[in-house]
């Protein structure tokens, strides 16, 4: 975008008010040359002008008092009513016949950037920022002061959410203040005058000069929050350059127009909390509070959710158990405004980051225990990406809800956070975008998981051990599946894969079982998954038992109610074992079995009865010592 200089104390003066004076020969053959098709007094651009601004100021300077007395000349012989800013979205007049109209100086170069384009529906291009076509006002919103000193208008008045000037922090005048008549564009007694307030002897001249009518100055304690927000959408800023570059990694995915539209929907929720209903306007403090949230992203986004999750513009009463905020649900409002991946960013944000309204107590009844809330990972003030466990807690959160990841982790049948995992070690692609750009962007691999995972297949082993019964039984309780898939994909354990329609990790082989556990004992779990929240399928994953056993297990109180983190589950293996698990220990050792019951039943003779019967779960300590007196490895 072409940035337009401040005009020197004379040329501005001639601009406004005497004869126009030309700032280079140039400009002055130019509009010779326009003699007879260009309005008598030539206008020039200011800084920071709209062309709304700009046309009133023309056709005011050329003695007409109505906009649409002129506009059928410029347009073709077509006429228009309204000429704010709102009206000026996707004219169909070409920005060289509108420079020649009005005699700009430098012709299309002039209007071009002053031009608001549609890229979609609702949505309005303003000076390169991308806000919603109802930001933009309808009608005049002046600053006296600013006009008392420059005499010219500004674009950014035009822009709802923002009260007052920028530049001096005056709050915009939007009506007449003798005669309360809103200010218009389709009719002037001169940019300083009340277009209503007419003098009876001279109709063509303005009584209320609103000059003389200065409005209160803001006062805070600092101005940066509000300077920023400005500077989002401010028609001078360079575009070449990226205002939002000091905001957090998570909000650079997003333009500066959608930072600045998400900053508005946060203000306009803080004013309904303080009872400031349909305002097209936000406070300034509340503009400042929302900034200041944004800029302190995720913890002060999530301290400023805290203050405004009782409010509700719209509410519902069939909402179901999903997520109930309402920043979430204004956002999810403007989806296609904001974008996917950013509405996700949003909803798992404020899922994961507030604090429950009230602590978690033990439900009694059978309706209360099983009509509860999906569990989530979560931290108290919101994910800060910088740090690598809040992101790669984040990125498995996310990957919750990515159709692609899911149908991956299906496919193999491996839990969503050991997907994260190897995705985050390089050793398979991430195929969801929204997700990988929060993992290493140095470690990436050529293929997807199932194609790394068949590369290293060494032919059809079926004299083999399955590799998830033998990475169940021999880890001893401990959660290692991403190490040993490391060394599966490095080419350090040989395996087979055999034909069939369950999950691909299911049917893998290995022969060597001092090879396993050697990739066992060199694997470690990863601290940040500790807070990872897995769901009851990729818990029963890690203990050999289906999702409505896992339910049973969690109602039973052997896991926790309100989530199952990875760090409750490995402390439950270690603790005790399953009965699936105890077959597959036995198939593992060659165990010769004819009934399954005859070895649970030597079992209790042996005094070690199960802590919970359905499923059964009895102490792994015991029954790996049973195992061992039999010269099994388990």
């Amino acid at each position: 975008m072409n940035k337009v200089g401040l005009l020197s104390p004379r040329i501005l003066a001639g601009e406004l008010t005497d004869h126009p004076v030309e700032m280079t020969a140039k400009s002055a053959e130019r509009r010779l040359r326009l003699f007879g098709r260009r309005l008598a007094i030539p206008v020039s651009p200011l800084s920071e002008e709209g062309l709304p601004d700009l046309y009133l100021r023309a056709y005011r300077r050329n003695g007409s008092e109505f906009g649409s007395t002129i506009w059928p000349i410029l347009d073709g012989g077509r006429t228009k009513a309204y000429f704010g800013h709102r009206n000026f979205v996707d004219l169909k007049l070409d920005n060289e016949s509108f420079a020649d109209f009005l005699g700009t100086p430098s012709g299309a170069e002039d209007i071009a950037p002053m031009r608001y384009t549609r890229p979609s529906p609702g949505v309005v291009s303003f000076f390169g920022a991308a806000v919603k076509v109802k930001s933009l006002a309808a009608h005049r919103r002046v600053s006296p002061r600013f006009i008392r000193e420059f005499g010219y208008q500004k674009a950014v008045w035009s822009i709802l959410p923002i009260a007052f000037d920028p530049s001096n922090y005056e709050v915009l005048l939007e009506r007449c203040p003798v005669c309360d008549a809103e200010l218009t564009f389709g009719r002037s007694l001169g940019i300083c005058f009340c277009h209503a307030c007419v003098n009876p002897d001279d109709p063509a001249r303005g009584l209320v000069d609103l000059r003389e009518f200065p409005q209160r100055v803001v006062e805070m304690d600092n101005y940066e929050n509000l300077d920023f927000a400005c500077s989002l959408v401010k028609p001078s800023v360079d575009t070449k350059g990226d205002v939002t570059c000091s905001l957090h990694p998570d909000l650079r995915t997003v333009g500066r127009g959608e930072v600045f539209e998400f900053i508005a929907l946060i203000g306009r929720l803080l004013d309904e909390a303080a009872g400031m209903k349909n305002c097209a306007s936000i406070t300034p403090q509340s503009l400042d509070a929302a900034t200041d949230a944004i800029r302190k992203w995720p913890i002060g986004f999530i301290d400023v959710a805290e203050r405004i999750r009782e409010v509700w513009r719209r509410p519902t009463y069939g909402m179901g158990r999903g997520l109930r905020h309402p920043i979430h649900g204004e956002v999810v409002a403007f989806q296609k405004f904001f974008g996917r991946n950013f509405v996700k960013l949003v909803r798992d944000q404020l899922r994961s980051g507030l604090a429950p309204n009230s602590s978690p107590a033990q439900p009694m009844d059978r309706n209360s225990r099983f009509r509860r809330p999906i569990p989530m990972t979560k931290r108290i003030g919101g994910f800060d990406t910088r740090c690598d466990d809040q992101r790669l807690e984040l990125a498995s959160l996310l990957a919750r809800s990515s159709r692609k990841i899911r149908d991956e982790a299906k496919f193999v049948g491996l839990p969503l956070v050991e997907l994260i995992a190897i995705y985050e070690k390089g050793l398979a692609r991430c195929p969801d975008e929204s997700v990988s750009q929060y993992l290493r962007p140095n470690r990436s691999a050529a293929g997807e998981l199932a194609s790394c995972i068949n590369s290293r297949c060494m032919g059809n082993q079926d004299a083999g051990v399955s590799l998830y019964d033998s990475v169940t039984c021999l880890s001893g309780g401990r959660v290692l599946w991403s190490g040993v898939l490391e060394h599966v994909l490095a080419g350090l354990l040989s395996i087979g894969i055999v034909e069939g329609d369950a999950p691909l990790i299911r049917r893998i082989i290995v022969t060597g079982m001092d090879d396993v556990l050697n990739a066992l004992s060199s694997s470690a779990r990863d601290a940040w998954t500790d807070k990872v929240v897995v769901n009851n399928a990729d818990a029963g994953f890690y203990l050999c038992l289906p999702p409505h056993e896992v339910c049973k297990v969690v109602t039973a109180g052997l896991l926790p109610l309100n989530g199952i983190e990875i760090s409750a589950l490995e402390k439950f293996r270690l603790m005790h074992i399953s009965g699936a698990e105890i077959l597959r220990c036995l198939e593992v050792n060659r165990h010769p079995t004819k009934s399954k019951a005859k070895i649970f039943e030597k079992l209790n003779m042996a005094g070690i009865r199960p802590v919970l019967r359905r499923p059964a779960v009895r102490d792994r300590n015991l029954v790996r010592d049973y195992l061992i007196g039999f010269g099994y490895t388990c």
